[in-house]
């Protein structure tokens, strides 16, 4: 099992309540990730899939979490 915590515009995985979620989770045992996307300059849909394609693949067992 894996999850993703994914941080909203202008913001970074390392504020807020992020860093302490995946700790928490790692606890667990689920590998827990926690991408910095670009945001505000270069934000778009494509550059965040791009930071994507250096994780392992989402899939049904995954945990998606967000916060904007």
């Amino acid at each position: 099992m894996q999850a993703f915590i994914i941080h909203g515009f202008r913001d970074h995985p390392d504020r807020y309540w992020f860093r302490w979620l995946k700790h928490e989770l790692e606890k667990l045992g689920i590998t827990t990730y926690a991408p910095k996307f670009p945001t505000p300059e270069l934000q778009s849909p494509a550059n965040w899939l791009k930071v994507m394609e250096h994780f392992p693949e989402v899939d049904e067992q995954t945990i998606l979490i967000g916060h904007s």
